[in-house]
């Protein structure tokens, strides 16, 4: 018996046994609409993760940070200007090119020890003196091999005019020779802050000297002589800078290219953690002003002369 309000028997029957092919067809959109519910939730959160890049994410995608732009923009500044005072020494033409490099060689030399001094720490002078540590411990492994080679050898001398029987060729301690090659690459990377340390440090004479003669400080005897020891620390300063340059590409040859392009770009391709936090930009940009005027003012203030 149903009523007004009751549902008839026949309307609740594809509830009980069969199943209405239209209610079944909507049925299973709506599964599948709920089942499709979480899958679309998470294709746009993955759409979220991959679409606006963070710009840290960015740049780790570009590769490492390595090297910073105040040590870049002072590599470029100080191997350019050595170039153009070195190709200019000998020209009374460019003497004018020839000096104003020279002052501003002193001037990038006393910006770097002061940042080597006070600077931040990673720009330290101190730090590029800890990475030749390597260098240091093969020189003195190949000191106290040349001294175990040097006993040794006064000893089998010693047994062989005593007439004893000497030690065979297979007792010798092969070690020092399995480790020659660690030890010549890690020497071939502590090699390149060391370079630079010795640039620098023949910079300060060779800067002195030139000062002196342009400035005439001294008498002619000595004004001549201070001449000849400017040119021959500039000899010795142009077999460092080829020392570095022969680094660097020993470097290339164990790591690949990027050992060059990180000093122009400021970073390293693959993966891993920065080794510089920020870039410094604004010390770089210091730096470069600081030049460009000194350049200016030189050239002009000949020029209007």
């Amino acid at each position: 018996m149903t009523g007004a309000g009751s549902t008839p028997h026949s309307a609740r029957e594809p509830s009980l046994g069969r199943t209405d092919p239209a209610a079944g067809a909507g049925a299973r959109p709506a599964r599948a609409a709920r089942g499709a519910r979480p899958a679309s939730s998470s294709a746009s959160s993955s759409v979220s993760r991959t679409g606006p890049v963070p710009r840290d994410a960015a740049a780790r995608h570009a590769g490492r940070r390595v090297v910073d732009a105040p040590t870049r923009a002072f590599h470029a500044l100080f191997a350019l200007c050595f170039l153009l005072a070195y190709v200019t020494g000998d020209s009374e033409r460019w003497r004018l090119v020839h000096v104003t490099m020279g002052y501003t060689l002193a001037g990038l030399l006393g910006w770097r020890i002061v940042l080597g001094l006070i600077g931040p720490r990673r720009l330290r002078l101190g730090a590029s003196w800890t990475r030749t540590a390597a260098l240091r411990q093969m020189l003195g492994r190949v000191i106290a091999r040349a001294r175990t080679l040097a006993a040794a050898r006064s000893i089998a001398e010693a047994r062989a005019a005593a007439g004893a029987p000497q030690a065979a060729p297979s007792a010798i301690d092969p070690g020092p020779v399995r480790s020659w090659r660690r030890d010549a690459e890690a020497a071939m990377r502590a090699a390149l802050p060391a370079t630079v340390l010795a640039l620098l440090a023949a910079a300060l004479p060779l800067l002195a000297t030139g000062v002196i003669v342009e400035e005439a400080w001294t008498g002619p005897w000595w004004t001549d002589a201070l001449a000849e020891l400017h040119e021959g620390i500039g000899e010795a300063a142009l077999a460092l800078a080829g020392a570095h340059v022969a680094a660097v590409l020993a470097l290339c040859l164990l790591d690949g290219p990027h050992r060059a392009v990180s000093m122009w770009t400021g970073r390293a391709p693959g993966a891993g953690p920065d080794l510089i936090r920020s870039d410094l930009r604004g010390w770089a940009v210091v730096l470069c002003a600081a030049v460009l005027a000194w350049w200016g003012g030189s050239f002009l203030g000949a020029w209007l002369a």
